[in-house]
């Protein structure tokens, strides 16, 4: 969500990791949410990442999501013989 500090508009994630490490963030860098909870902004859910890591993660996490939903049709699918 989006926040006001200093009349400056951020948003809420990126400001507590500014607070947390007492410095602006880059704009290449990116807040992640640990649990996947965009709204769940406490310190020990959030991580610190390059943009190039942010998008390898969420790759593999899909990668991984639809490797198992193929899993799940190829059970409901009856056998041809």
């Amino acid at each position: 969500r989006q926040i006001s500090v200093n009349g400056r508009q951020m948003l809420e994630h990126r400001h507590v990791m500014e607070t947390h490490l007492n410095r602006r963030l880059l704009s290449s860098e990116v807040v992640h949410h640990i649990n996947g909870k965009r709204d769940d902004n406490k310190v020990g859910n959030l991580v610190l990442m390059s943009r190039r890591d942010h998008i390898l993660l969420h790759h593999k996490e899909l990668q991984a999501s639809l490797i198992l939903w193929a899993k799940k049709q190829d059970q409901k699918r009856e056998p041809l013989i």
